[in-house]
């Protein structure tokens, strides 16, 4: 769980554009550079206050975090970087097909 969250946590924080210090910053200083070190290292898991930080930061859910597979975690990134409009638009698009990307939950089409 640990190497996923790690993982997973670099690869928002590298997508935001942001160091980890500038990660810090945005957090509030909640936690140090040392700890998002460890935390993407593996070394360390953060706890549910600076979980929720960092996912309302990098505009992630916090369920990305823990998802296994790269492509999931990469398809939840995506979507939640996507302003309101697209992602409105994006749902109808995959409305047509039955499913909602977003949570991977199939849908049913109406008729």
């Amino acid at each position: 769980m640990k190497d996923v969250f790690a993982k997973r946590l670099k690869s928002a924080r590298t997508l935001a554009g942001l160091s980890q210090v500038e990660l810090v910053k945005c957090i509030g200083g909640l936690v140090t550079k040392n700890a998002i070190a460890k935390y993407e290292r593996g070394e360390m898991m953060a706890d549910g206050k600076v979980l929720i930080s960092l996912a309302n930061v990098l505009n992630v859910d916090c369920s990305a975090f823990y998802q296994a597979r790269k492509n999931t975690a990469t398809l939840i990134t995506s979507y939640n970087t996507l302003r309101a409009f697209a992602k409105e638009q994006q749902l109808k698009y995959t409305a047509t097909f039955g499913y909602l990307i977003a949570w991977w939950k199939p849908i049913p089409l109406p008729g």
